[in-house]
């Protein structure tokens, strides 16, 4: 059972500082021959589609991790779930000690409000970048495997 009116896909994009969209070729050659992204495409906008999954719960949520991402704009790049900029946070260290910056927005899919979260981290492969968007827990809803006293 899904989140009824989810779309079956989001996309996430990538913007410069300045606003500007990030552009495959802005990651360079390397990254784009690694990826098998052919030259004609190379001009184009860096948005990935993520597909809808199910949690165990039976809501959608979309979720997308890749490592070896080379940034042009680092831990300063803005993320955009479905044209929804997530406002990212100060740079912190992350639990192994690589600078991370993670970001949140609530925003409404199909008529459900989900919450969007990204995490950019600069490691050995310049940056690791994760996107994980799911539905917005109820604040009323009771709790799971328990009852209140």
């Amino acid at each position: 059972m899904a989140t009824r009116g989810a779309p079956t896909t989001v996309v996430v994009s990538f913007q410069r500082p300045n606003g500007s969209p990030v552009c495959l070729l802005d990651l360079g050659m390397d990254f784009l021959d690694a990826n098998g992204i052919p030259m004609h495409l190379w001009e184009r906008r860096f948005r990935v589609e993520v597909d809808g999954r199910i949690s165990k719960a039976g809501n959608t949520f979309y979720q997308y991790q890749q490592n070896g991402v080379p940034l042009p704009d680092g831990l300063d790049t803005r993320v955009c779930v479905e044209d929804t900029e997530l406002a990212m946070g100060p740079e912190h260290m992350s639990n192994r000690g690589h600078p991370t910056r993670d970001g949140k927005a609530t925003l409404r899919l199909g008529g459900t409000d989900f919450v969007a979260k990204a995490y950019l981290t600069k490691g050995q492969s310049p940056y690791w970048i994760r996107i994980v968007a799911h539905k917005r827990p109820d604040p009323g809803a009771k709790p799971r495997g328990g009852r209140m006293l």
